[in-house]
C-alpha cells in the first residue's frame, strides 16, 4: 500500500500585542513584553518538539512581523512571505490559501483572530471531528494548532483533518 502524501498545516495566532495608541493604526501595533517572551519560547519548543514548517505565510501587520521574526530565532525557515491577504481576508481567505498549498510539506500561517480560530474549527469539523475542549475554550495569543491532512485527488474538501497538537503559551 501506498502511503498518503500529507500537508501540515500550523496555524499561529500573533503573539500578544500592545493596544493601539490614538493616532496609531491596528495595521502597526507591536508586541508586548509578554508577547515577545511568548513568541521566544513557543520557537523554543517547537524547535525542541522538531516541528519545524518547510513554509511560512505571514500577515504583513507589525504584530504577526514580529511574532516570525522572534519564533525564527529558534525555527530557521528560508521559504517566508509577507502578506497584506492574512490582515485583511477572513476565514475564507484563510482557507483559500490553504487550498492553493501543495500536497505535501508542512506551512505555518501567522495571522489573526478570529480568522485562525476560525479556520481552525472549519478544517476540523469538516469531517464530523471535534476540535476538543482545549480549543473551544479559545484561541489564545501565540496559541498554535497543527493540523495534518491527508491528500485526496478530488481536492480540499475530501482531505481529512485530524488535530496533531495544539501549543499554547503557560500561564503566568
Amino acid at each position: 500500500m501506498i502511503a498518503t502524501p500529507m500537508l501540515r498545516i500550523y496555524l499561529l495566532r500573533h503573539a500578544r500585542a500592545v493596544w493601539a495608541e490614538p493616532g496609531t493604526r491596528d495595521f502597526d501595533r507591536a508586541l508586548d513584553a509578554r508577547g515577545r517572551e511568548d513568541a521566544r519560547a513557543l520557537g523554543l519548543e517547537m524547535a525542541a518538539k522538531d516541528l519545524r514548517p518547510d513554509r511560512v505565510i505571514c500577515s504583513s501587520a507589525k504584530r504577526c512581523r514580529e511574532t516570525w521574526d522572534l519564533l525564527a530565532e529558534a525555527l530557521p525557515v528560508s521559504d517566508v512571505t509577507f502578506t497584506e491577504t492574512l490582515y485583511v481576508e477572513g476565514q475564507a481567505g484563510y482557507l483559500d490559501i490553504i487550498q492553493d498549498l501543495e500536497d505535501t510539506g508542512s506551512v505555518m500561517l501567522v495571522g489573526h483572530n478570529p480568522m485562525i480560530e476560525d479556520t481552525t474549527a472549519a478544517l476540523l469539523e469538516r469531517d464530523g471531528g471535534t476540535i476538543g475542549a482545549e480549543l473551544r475554550r479559545g484561541f489564545p495569543t501565540c496559541g498554535l494548532a497543527i493540523i495534518d491532512l491527508t491528500n485526496a485527488a478530488s481536492g480540499m474538501s475530501a482531505r481529512k483533518a485530524t488535530l496533531h497538537a495544539f501549543l499554547k503559551p503557560v500561564e503566568a
